[in-house]
């Protein structure tokens, strides 16, 4: 019995050591698979702060000159697609907004206009080159054409910088409300901080049928106002030659085709077409006369016209064009500054001439007044020959508004005559007889428009807004709505 409880004894110490150890084994192999697990958060930890630098260093690095240059056309081209896209909104393109304003006031220049918002961040060596790409796919110039014209554009806007007393004389209302004097044209000191939320720059544009969008650049402001800083300049004579050769070049084309398509041209364009054939001619006048500005030659042409006494001839004829802006009294007793058209002939004393047109197979159709008749101011339509101006036949009879438009299409004549104190719709035939009056009364000041089997009549106000709107039928000028 003592025997076996000794044996018991001896095995239950050896089941005590046994545990002892094994538990002894467990606890060093959980500490090191603690330690292992600790240096794995070490190392995660030191690897993220390697990767926040490294993604921090391209933000570092400058842009090259080349790879600027890129993103400049791109920029620029992308302002061309957005302006052709709608007209009428301003559209912004990685911080650079731009808004287009056309005039339709008599001698005032309409606009694009470029913003450069402080979102842009550019150097003046960006705007200057996306202001090149743009002229140039915008108003359908050659590169090295449209960089000339940017050369110019950048001087225009450094000298006209805050010059809102200028844009107010000089720009349509619709320019002047659309910028802010602060930010008008470039700083003298062009730097990024100057630049950059604080410019708007002005490409003067004006009306040309010739281009795509019927717009194009006023090169000749940009000449008018920059002529007397290129003297100043180490390069002046080098680019007064540049602008020169372009304007000639540009005027000798048009010429052209204007004339090509005037022989082709259907009566709805022939209007279009004579005004700016008279416009290329009063601007050659004014160059060989060492003339820039329009308003001044128009000024030395009045005071010109003052001293001299108008002469009729009695075997000559003439038609003397000058700018529809200008106030040129060719002729003895003009009523309006606005009719700048003197027309003599061998049979009559000559008509003051608001404006005129050809028509073919009849002749020149003008809408004006009678030169003899110093007593009489009422506006008429006059129809004369178109190699001597022979006077053919006149519109008498018929009171017209003074402010009658004159419109031509298809063999038919619309103008605003004036039944008391009420105004009509009248249409003559080619002969100048009376044809048709509208039943409904329209406002004396108005703009007729013919848009296929329609006439479209709208009322203007002093300001040049549209107000009331009436359309007639072309065939009976029936009112439609």
């Amino acid at each position: 019995m003592a025997q076996l409880l000794k044996q018991f004894i001896r095995g239950a110490s050896f089941l005590l050591i046994l545990i002892l150890s094994t538990n002894s084994i467990f606890g060093q192999k959980s500490k090191k698979k603690s330690t292992t697990t600790t240096k794995a958060k070490t190392t995660t930890t030191t690897t993220t702060k390697t990767t926040t630098t490294v993604e921090k260093k391209p933000l570092e690095t400058k842009v090259s000159a080349e790879e600027q240059a890129k993103q400049d056309i791109s920029l620029a081209k992308k302002l061309v697609l957005a302006i052709k896209s709608d007209t009428l909104k301003a559209h912004n393109v990685s911080g650079v907004i731009i808004k287009r304003y056309i005039s339709n006031e008599d001698g005032k220049w309409g606009a694009d206009v470029l913003e450069i918002t402080g979102d842009a961040k550019l150097e003046l060596s960006s705007i200057s080159r996306i202001i090149s790409i743009y002229v140039g796919e915008s108003f359908e110039y050659s590169q090295e054409d449209a960089d000339t014209l940017k050369d110019f554009i950048l001087a225009y806007n450094t000298k006209n910088r805050n010059n809102q007393d200028y844009l107010i004389k000089n720009y349509s209302t619709n320019v002047v409300l659309g910028v802010k004097k602060e930010k008008i044209g470039l700083p003298s000191v062009a730097t990024i901080e100057t630049l950059n939320g604080q410019s708007q720059i002005l490409l003067p544009t004006e009306k040309n049928l010739l281009k795509k969008y019927a717009l194009d650049i006023a090169s000749i402001e940009l000449l008018d106002q920059t002529k007397s800083d290129l003297v100043l300049q180490k390069n002046g004579d080098e680019q007064r030659a540049k602008i020169d050769t372009l304007l000639t070049k540009k005027m000798t084309s048009e010429n052209e085709e204007l004339n090509n398509r005037l022989m082709t041209a259907n009566p709805a364009e022939i209007k279009g077409i004579t005004d700016r054939l008279a416009l290329l001619k009063r601007r050659e006048e004014m160059k060989k006369a060492n003339f820039t500005s329009e308003k001044e030659y128009a000024a030395f042409l009045e005071s010109k016209n003052k001293k001299e006494t108008p002469k009729v001839a009695e075997s000559k004829s003439t038609v003397t064009s000058t700018s529809v802006n200008s106030a040129l009294p060719a002729g003895p007793e003009v009523p309006k500054d606005k009719f700048t058209t003197y027309i003599s002939g061998g049979n009559h004393a000559g008509i003051n001439a608001r404006e005129f047109l050809f028509v073919p197979g009849s002749g020149i159709l003008a809408i004006g007044y009678d030169a003899s008749k110093a007593e009489q101011k009422d506006l008429q339509l006059f129809m004369t020959s178109t190699g001597d101006y022979e006077l053919k036949r006149s519109s008498e009879g018929v009171k017209l508004s003074p402010d009658s438009p004159m419109v031509y299409f298809d063999g038919k004549v619309y103008v605003i005559e004036m039944l008391k104190k009420d105004a009509f719709l009248t249409q003559f035939n080619t002969e100048l007889e009376f044809e048709l009056r509208s039943e409904v009364n329209i406002s004396p000041k108005s703009i007729i428009q013919v848009v296929g089997e329609e006439i479209i009549v709208t009322t203007v106000d002093k300001k040049g807004n549209s107000d009331d709107v009436k359309v007639f039928k072309v065939k009976d000028l029936s009112f439609i709505r």
